[in-house]
């Protein structure tokens, strides 16, 4: 039926009006899923490439806190990684101190003190390997190639991370002039950085004589305590950035729920309108077939 035909039959005429109205809310709501898609937001042209599409302030701050957390992961993971190379080195010091302790108390025969020479010597290259051996993503951490890098923690804070070197050098264990913990000076105590006398060791650490066992002793000591104060660190690092992940991730869930709930709320009343007049247009279609079957009853009783 036409307007035409609605006109000249007063029965069909608001039918059709209804008809036409919710023929025109279909159209509209043709693609339900618009409203799954991410708001454009529409800015100066000449400011923007126009190519690229700009996502709503919302899902934008939602990416932003997301590649933070994903950050902030990387660096836990980091320091996961360097502690757990730190763990192996402080075992193998303190069996290192065992062997030490065990030459300078015990009368051994002399194939006896080779042999744990030997084992001095293998367990000193093994701290080397597993300093050269902890890496994260390519780069080695605790051999005193990664020195102090800032990450980008956060959304609006860097975290300034120094580790140390543990390597044989860098606790004392080969020959040096001074030993310094990441730019400071280690004393003859295990202190760092308070004016007493550096630990000098002017020997490469070795077992030959009571003496120099008596020093390997204490640099051993001091070493131990250096990965102990190098282990305190990263916890309380890794604690700080946990804090951090946990703080970013809370809001990004809670603001991300709120936007599904908000859309599926939004595309639910959409999908009742839509049902809604679907219902009047089938309605409206009957109701105008029947007006205008009266008509054509009419037409044929006049005949």
């Amino acid at each position: 039926m036409n307007a035409l035909q609605a006109r000249n039959n007063p029965a069909a005429v608001q039918p059709y009006i209804d008809f036409k109205r919710s023929q025109a809310v279909l159209e509209a709501n043709a693609d339900l899923e618009q409203l799954r898609r991410p708001a454009e937001v529409v800015v100066d042209a000449d400011a923007v490439d126009l190519s690229r599409p700009i996502r709503d302030p919302e899902q934008t701050r939602i990416q932003e806190m997301k590649h933070a957390n994903r950050i902030a992961q990387e660096a836990s993971d980091l320091m996961r990684t360097a502690d757990e190379g730190l763990s192996r080195i402080e075992g193998i010091l303190t069996q290192m101190r065992e062997i030490s302790q065990q030459v300078l108390n015990v009368e051994l025969e002399t194939a006896e003190q080779v042999e744990l020479e030997q084992q001095f010597d293998d367990m000193r290259t093994e701290i080397r390997q597993v300093a050269n051996q902890t890496v994260q993503r390519g780069q080695p951490l605790i051999n005193g190639m990664f020195g102090q890098q800032i990450l980008p923690i956060g959304t609006e804070e860097d975290l300034s991370l120094t580790l140390m070197n543990a390597d044989v050098v860098g606790l004392g264990l080969t020959q040096t002039e001074g030993l310094t913990f990441k730019g400071e000076t280690v004393d003859l105590d295990g202190s760092i950085g308070e004016g007493g006398t550096p630990a000098v060791f002017p020997d490469e650490a070795n077992l030959q004589t009571p003496e120099s066992s008596r020093q390997t002793i204490n640099r051993l000591d001091i070493a131990v305590g250096l990965v102990n104060r190098e282990r305190s660190y990263l916890g309380s690092m890794q604690s700080r950035i946990q804090f951090t992940v946990t703080d970013l991730s809370t809001p990004s869930q809670s603001v991300e729920r709120s936007r599904v709930t908000i859309e599926n709320m939004e595309f639910a009343a959409e999908t009742i309108e839509v049902t809604r007049e679907q219902i009047v247009t089938q309605t409206g279609s009957s109701v105008m077939a029947q007006a205008g079957g009266v008509s054509q009853n009419i037409l044929q009783l006049i005949q």
